[in-house]
């Protein structure tokens, strides 16, 4: 059996079309990774500086400020997060919805209800490692408050470095 185009204007036409589908969605998808993954470096570029204003015992509303700016970076990436993820849009929603109030909390409480996870909904196993790139500096602006001496910048420095190996477990 033979097949014949009577109007091969058209197919390729159709084709160029097809094409440019295509070469669309890909940019699209390599856009949205590219912008999460400079999300992430910047996320993970502020926090080494606040790390070294920690151990400079630089002022604390200085590292208070910068913490509250990289929760909202957080914020960005839980955002992007979600789209790639929907099936994580009831935990992240939440922890969006619950930064600010988190910077409110005694050390214990953050540590037991977010940290621990007692105060968070069900969600899939995957949808737990973005929830520490909020909570880690929402600790950090904790302790400016209520702990910047020696120990509490010491606890600052460890607070950062562990929430910057979870952003490589999240890329």
């Amino acid at each position: 059996m033979q097949f014949e185009w009577s109007n091969t204007g058209s197919l390729g036409a159709l084709m160029k079309l097809f094409s440019s589908i295509i070469v669309s969605i890909c940019l699209m998808s390599c856009a949205s990774s590219k912008k999460a993954h400079v999300t992430m470096d910047k996320y993970n570029k502020d926090a080494s500086e606040i790390i070294k204003l920690a151990k400079s015992n630089a002022d604390k509303e200085l590292v208070k400020k910068k913490a509250l700016d990289l929760i909202e970076t957080a914020t960005t990436l839980l955002r992007e997060y979600k789209t790639e993820n929907p099936e994580c849009n009831t935990m992240l929603n939440f922890m969006i919805e619950s930064r600010k109030e988190m910077t409110k909390l005694s050390l214990e409480k953050i540590e037991k209800d977010f940290h621990e996870g007692e105060a968070l909904p069900a969600a899939p196993d995957k949808c737990y490692e973005p929830k520490e790139l909020i909570i880690h500096p929402a600790t950090v602006v904790i302790l400016t408050n209520v702990k910047y001496n020696e120990e509490g910048r010491h606890q600052i420095v460890e607070e950062l470095e562990e929430v910057i190996a979870h952003t490589e477990v999240i890329e």
